[in-house]
C-alpha cells in the first residue's frame, strides 16, 4: 500500500501525490470524475463561481504541505 510510505520517506512519490490529488477532488466535488487539483480549480471557478479563497490548493503548494 502506497499510503504506508506517507510520512516515512523524505521524497514524495508521484503515485502518492496523484492519490492525494484524487482524494482532494472527491472532497471538494464528489460528483465529478476529476483527478487533478488543477482541473478541479478550473472546474470550481467556472461552474460554482467560487472565489479564490474557497478553491483547493494548487499542486505546487500541496507538495510542501504533504511533506
Amino acid at each position: 500500500m502506497l499510503w504506508l510510505c506517507l510520512g516515512v520517506e523524505e521524497i514524495l512519490r508521484e503515485e502518492i501525490l496523484l492519490l492525494i490529488e484524487e482524494f482532494i477532488c472527491q472532497v471538494y466535488s464528489p460528483k465529478t470524475n476529476l483527478k487533478e487539483v488543477g482541473e478541479l480549480r478550473l472546474w470550481l471557478s467556472t461552474h460554482k463561481q467560487s472565489g479564490s479563497d474557497s478553491l483547493p490548493p494548487t499542486r505546487s503548494s500541496l507538495q510542501p504541505t504533504i511533506l
